[in-house]
């Protein structure tokens, strides 16, 4: 599977798959894991992974970490909505298989938080992304509970 070239900084911003310090191309970032099988429809005519499937496999695992970890412990009456959703495309990817998502929560903010995540096919990193979610309360922006953030400090990386 062939490497994509690396893209270039944005303004001071981090490469691919890095989100400050956070290196999303290293399996040692993450304590979470999601997999996911990669099936024949997932493919584009060139018989590699589509685009819309690293979307997919990335919102899956988020969502996971997400219910599993974090929504118990937001603001009374609150909610999380996804701000931003960035993917750097960095191997092709292929059918038959599957996948392991690595996810992680890579930035936290007064009112947002970063999830950090990579897609591997056989120990390759094929796909890097980076979800803002913003809490509000019927659209105001609600700042994170002590009781969130130590939650979300537990999910980034050591």
């Amino acid at each position: 599977m062939p490497a994509f070239l690396p893209r270039a900084g944005r303004g001071g911003t981090a490469g691919a798959g890095q989100t400050g310090g956070v290196d999303l191309t290293d399996r040692a970032t993450y304590a979470h894991w999601s997999r996911d099988k990669v099936r024949w429809g997932d493919q584009d005519g060139q018989r590699h992974i589509n685009n819309v499937a690293f979307g997919e496999f990335l919102e899956n695992a988020r969502t996971e970490l997400i219910i599993e970890r974090i929504i118990a412990h937001r603001s009374e009456g609150a909610r999380f909505t996804v701000r931003r959703v960035a993917i750097d495309y960095l191997r092709s990817g292929s059918w038959p298989g599957r996948v392991e998502v690595g996810t992680c929560v890579a930035d936290i903010g007064e009112t947002s938080f970063t999830v950090g995540q990579a897609v591997f096919q056989d120990d390759q990193c094929l796909v890097t992304g980076e979800t803002v979610h913003v809490q509000h309360r019927k659209g105001e922006r609600v700042p994170l509970s002590d009781e969130l953030r130590a939650v979300l400090e537990r999910e980034r990386p050591a």
